[in-house]
């Protein structure tokens, strides 16, 4: 990252990720092989957006605030992912019951 600099691998992996995933969803019913090597290039892009992230988090705290850095940098990649999955699956869950179609005669319990 020092030789590119972090603005610059920031930028071209994020741009990377969502050109990935417009591909993807133009692309999710083509070949297997066209939508992992899309679903690659995604991982590789966020990964890479997420190293150079913690870096310069990390490189831009004092020595002796590191520890708090790195705890808030840890804390906000995991509420960041909880709520996520919990707004994700709460859009999904009304979508699908949408969707549902109950055969005639069948009740619940």
């Amino acid at each position: 990252m020092p030789h590119f600099g972090a603005t610059r691998v920031l930028t071209s992996a994020l741009t990377l990720t969502g050109l990935a995933l417009v591909v993807y969803l133009l692309t999710y019913d083509g070949a297997p092989v066209v939508w992992l090597s899309v679903l690659a290039a995604m991982g590789f892009g966020l990964g890479a957006s997420m190293t150079a992230a913690s870096s310069v988090i990390m490189l831009s705290t004092p020595e002796k605030h590191a520890g708090m850095a790195a705890s808030v940098e840890e804390v906000s990649f995991e509420l960041g992912g909880a709520l996520g999955i919990a707004v994700l699956g709460s859009v999904m869950t009304a979508l699908y019951t949408r969707a549902m179609t109950v055969p005639l005669g069948w009740t619940l319990r």
